[in-house]
């Protein structure tokens, strides 16, 4: 644990080598400064202005709530602690702890406020209901929103067209997000899953299954236009 100076509160930050999620590089890059880096522990490293460091601490907020369950961080759920998250080799948001020099400075500053009102910032605990009974957030990965579920049953039972409207209205927000270019002149391969048949190979007591791929005109785009892998029959989307 490192000490700040008597006269002045230390301040850290994540660099750009230690981010490792697209988006969190990203807000990094997006308010440069030199400053310390709790993970690398260098003290003149490209950081997030540290002025400026709450976007990027909601951001790390909703990257875990996005990747984790609480029960995998909140030590009364039997988790170990926020911060240890990143620590495992293989998560997705920020490079591994080099030292502990600067790990206090930056767990305070990442569950500091606990609960920020809903649309001023995000909080990774779920907290107590109203009856004062604890809850349990679930990765929101794993997790099907509301809507999206509530769509989903619909469908079984009504017909696409009366919940069209609905479900662009839900998709329209994230289309930004969504929307990419695909550079002219470049080459794409199409592949299909299973298989075209399947024959049993006997050779004495060894016998082996030889599956026959899809090729040629099996493997194409569908016969009827408008039916395919993406499309729902008769409204064609790709």
């Amino acid at each position: 644990m490192s000490e700040a100076a008597d006269d002045e509160e230390l301040k850290v930050s994540v660099c750009t080598d230690c981010a490792r999620h697209p988006s969190l590089k990203k807000m990094i890059e997006a308010d440069l400064a030199n400053g310390i880096c709790a993970f690398c522990c260098k003290t003149d490293a490209k950081v997030r202005n540290p002025e400026n460091i709450e976007p990027m601490v909601m951001l790390m907020r909703a990257l875990i709530r996005f990747y984790w369950d609480e029960f995998s961080y909140n030590s009364h759920w039997g988790g170990e602690a926020v911060l240890e998250l990143f620590n495992e080799a293989d998560n997705p948001v920020v490079e591994p702890f080099a030292a502990n020099e600067y790990y206090d400075e930056f767990d305070h500053l990442l569950q500091e406020p606990p609960y920020p009102d809903w649309d001023k910032g995000v909080s990774i605990y779920a907290g107590f209901d109203a009856d004062g009974m604890r809850m349990l957030n679930s990765a929101i990965s794993r997790s099907t929103p509301r809507p999206v579920g509530d769509l989903r049953r619909r469908l079984d039972a009504s017909n696409f067209s009366t919940i069209e409207s609905e479900l662009e209205a839900l998709i329209k927000p994230f289309l930004a997000d969504l929307k990419f270019v695909l550079p002219k002149g470049g080459t794409w391969f199409r592949a299909r899953t299973g298989f075209e048949a399947r024959f049993l190979r006997s050779r004495g007591f060894d016998n082996q299954i030889v599956r026959q791929p899809y090729m040629g005109a099996s493997i194409g785009a569908s016969p009827n236009p408008g039916n395919g892998r993406l499309n729902r029959e008769g409204r064609p989307v790709l």
